[in-house]
């Protein structure tokens, strides 16, 4: 596990600023693995050749400067290649390259045009000359993307209309090519096309450049979630690291800390296996000491190791050091490293869905999630995605919980058999789903929930009554405000693929926080996996996140509550003969546990408001 520091320009600028850095950074050799000092201090995309080449050589002694200190690895974080958004521009130079041109025509005053050869020629020396510096590695920061480039991204410049015209054997002007991307799949599917291999093709000349100088400095790439689609990126610019990002900035709202999680582990997941060295990115910007409390740091800084990083680097000294985040890394350290051990060729397990939010929602409810759809327990689809025939095949022949829209489009495409029903009729406003005495719903039969839709467009759409083939069984009815029934909402079926579907009528995953629908979906799940997942019985909100290697397996426990859990049991669904806890100090604790008919259960004890516990039944290095 490496624990990484990005530095901002203002620590290592001045003499006296870098050696009063050193003395920090001397103190606390024990939890600082490797540093990258940001060239540039503004989000600006231009930055002259000569300023480049003045900074150069202070660069170059900085580096040498942390590597005589011990710390083993010392690199560049290059802000800008393209520019991130309109920043500074009256004060900074102004670019003698051509900038991007937006949507409306406007011209941006900070972010280049990848298409040009002024700028091809221009990035290139930049790169190389930065390689000179003798960095261990370099970072392209996530400026390097099509979108989200302040008034522009893509670019709609003369330039990008020629090369694009011209490999499509179009006449677009910028107006007619915006009609066309919203009348035409082609046309905009051609446009994406484009716009990627503009950035593929950049990425090979970066890589070029840096490699011509050095062949061995090692190249990352930081992503978002939709450049992280791009896995092609990382191949052209044979990047053997990834950073995923995107922001967890304060703990305003806690529960974003587990929202960043999910971000992280899709864009892992994109990753090809060449990126080896996966750093999360730790997101302090703009810098704020009191903008995210420790306690909600190292949680988040675990709960992406969990998910697969085997890094983490820490924007978090841009214009001061930061001793307070030291301490509590020093504090937990250990025990990241113990994770990072125990991950490695581990997979995630759980339940897989097309939609971010709907896997957040169903982890709040005490559900795993993987992002790995081949080897997932069951896949949950919502709002009828496009997939081939043969895709929806295979995930009707094994488990699958899809809502009413999803049903509509299986209809469509002659599969309805295979989910035991079809869709009956539509009801816009003034439902709820009463709980039928199906096995599945325990105790709660005759139980409703109403999340009241009119008053949540945002998040409520329709609801739908279904039609129930031979065979199938109902778990939910639908009724209107005077609870008259008026159909089956939730329906369970076994088909002849050997799958089993449960489709719903009343889905709406932003209210699943209900102790009886909770205890319904659980069961539900249940009897998709076929009891493969562990299961928290704890009326509470127990966040889990499942790795998995073969039989051995690690689990990370969050109560995501400002209550107290209490202690609580959890079925793991294997036997194990030993299950120890995890402690910060990297020790282990063993848990009591007693054998059932479906596995082990585990009594963990109880987890103060937003602290975690990490289980596993792997032993620890003698």
């Amino acid at each position: 596990m490496k624990l990484s520091y990005r530095i901002g320009y203002h620590r290592y600028a001045t003499d006296q600023a870098f050696a009063e850095h050193l003395a920090f950074i001397k103190a606390n050799l024990d939890c600082i693995d490797e540093v990258a000092l940001f060239v540039e201090f503004a989000h600006h995309g231009y930055w002259p050749l000569e300023m480049i080449r003045d900074s150069s050589a202070l660069l170059r002694r900085r580096l040498a400067d942390y590597r005589a200190l011990g710390i083993r690895s010392a690199g560049l974080n290059i802000l800008c290649t393209i520019g991130h958004l309109e920043e500074a521009w009256d004060v900074l130079p102004k670019p003698t390259v051509p900038c991007m041109i937006g949507k409306d025509g406007r011209q941006s005053h900070s972010c280049l045009c990848p298409a040009s050869a002024a700028f091809r020629e221009y990035i290139c020396e930049k790169y190389r000359i930065l390689a000179a510096c003798q960095p261990d590695f370099i970072w392209v920061d996530d400026d390097f993307r099509i979108n989200h480039h302040g008034v522009a991204g893509p670019c709609f410049c003369q330039e990008c209309l020629r090369q694009f015209n011209q490999r499509n054997h179009s006449t677009f002007t910028r107006e007619s090519l915006l009609a066309a991307l919203d009348q035409s799949q082609d046309t905009a599917a051609a446009w994406q096309t484009f716009q990627g291999n503009l950035y593929t093709t950049l990425a090979q000349d970066l890589r070029q450049a840096v490699h011509s100088v050095n062949p061995k400095i090692e190249l990352g790439l930081m992503t978002g979630l939709v450049s992280s689609r791009n896995p092609e990126w990382f191949t052209a610019l044979g990047a053997v690291r990834g950073r995923p990002g995107g922001g967890f900035y304060q703990d305003t709202v806690p529960m974003e800390a587990m929202r960043k999680g999910l971000e992280t582990a899709v864009q892992l997941a994109n990753y090809p296996a060449s990126v080896r060295d996966r750093q999360y990115e730790h997101e302090d910007f703009p810098y704020q000491q009191l903008g995210k409390s420790l306690c909600m740091a190292m949680l988040e800084d675990c709960v992406n190791l969990v998910w697969g990083c085997n890094g983490i680097a820490f924007n978090s000294m841009f214009r001061h050091d930061n001793p307070r985040l030291l301490a509590s890394i020093r504090h937990n350290q250990a025990a990241w490293r113990e994770v990072t051990r125990l991950n490695t060729g581990m997979e995630s397990a759980g339940v897989w869905c097309n939609d971010r939010d709907v896997a957040f929602r169903l982890q709040e409810i005490g559900l795993p999630i993987t992002f790995q759809p081949e080897t997932a327990a069951a896949a949950v689809i919502t709002g009828s995605p496009p997939l081939p025939q043969e895709e929806w095949c295979r995930i009707l022949s094994r488990a699958a919980f899809i809502d009413a829209p999803t049903l509509i489009g299986l209809q469509q495409l002659g599969l309805a058999d295979l989910c035991g029903a079809t869709v009956e009729k539509c009801w816009p406003n003034g439902t709820l789903e009463a709980f039928t005495d199906h096995l599945l719903n325990g105790p709660y039969a005759g139980w409703r929930r109403d999340v009241f839709v009119s008053f949540r467009p945002q998040f409520c759409s329709d609801a739908y009554t279904l039609k129930m083939a031979p065979g199938t069984e109902s778990l939910c009815e639908l009724q209107n405000v005077l609870q008259q029934p008026l159909g089956s909402a939730m329906t369970a079926c076994s088909n002849n693929l050997g799958g089993r579907v449960v489709v719903s009528g009343y889905f709406f995953p932003h209210f699943l926080l209900f102790s009886e629908k909770r205890q319904q979906l659980l069961n539900v799940f249940d009897w998709l996996t076929q009891s493969r997942l562990p299961r928290i019985d704890l009326n509470h909100k127990i966040m889990p996140i499942l790795r998995r290697r073969g039989s051995d397996f690690l689990l990370f426990l969050l109560n995501a509550s400002f209550d107290a859990s209490g202690e609580f049991t959890v079925q793991l669904r294997q036997t194990v003969t030993a299950l120890e806890q995890i402690l910060p100090d990297g020790s282990r604790a063993e848990l009591p546990c007693r054998q059932a008919d479906s596995g082990s259960i585990v009594t963990c004890p109880s987890l103060p408001p937003w602290q975690y516990c990490l289980l596993t039944n792997v032993p620890a290095e003698k």
